[in-house]
């Protein structure tokens, strides 16, 4: 496993507040407040971060995924809770693209959401295939990631 910290800027937040405004305006929202939509679109942060270092992955402006890496071709950064269990939209798994990259945030804290100077640490655990990704989910839209740690 790899690890990063960084310091959140004003980029990411600008980036994550317009992504939290349009989802808590929408369905996408549920019973969630604003404050809860933006710490659920904190877990964009990795694949903002990772495409500033020169790693070779390159952010995409789309929303079928994330990042393009020469070697892990077209990327979609999905964020580990401790439960293992993450969330993989019928969505998401019908969109057009290679790998997962699964990773986690090392001590964050939920309570709020990053605010710009924040500095982070999160890991990356592992690159898998979307093919194989999809072929192991339970209940329709959940996978669980086992990875020793």
């Amino acid at each position: 496993m790899i690890s990063y910290t960084s310091k959140v800027n004003a980029d990411f937040i600008a980036r994550r507040d317009y992504l939290a405004n349009n989802r808590y305006n929408s369905p996408q929202r549920g019973n969630r407040t604003l404050n809860q939509v933006m710490v659920n679109c904190d877990c964009e942060y990795a694949e903002h971060h990772i495409s500033t270092l020169d790693l070779g992955h390159t952010l995409q402006p789309h929303i079928e995924y994330d990042t393009n890496h020469a070697e892990h071709g077209r990327c979609e950064f999905k964020h580990v809770p401790k439960s293992g269990m993450v969330y993989i939209s019928k969505w998401c798994q019908a969109q057009d693209f290679d790998t997962f990259v699964f990773w986690r945030f090392v001590q964050r804290d939920w309570s709020r959401p990053l605010i710009d100077g924040d500095m982070v640490t999160y890991k990356i655990l592992e690159y898998k295939s979307k093919e194989e990704v999809v072929a192991n989910i339970k209940n329709e839209v959940y996978y669980e990631h086992i990875h020793s740690q």
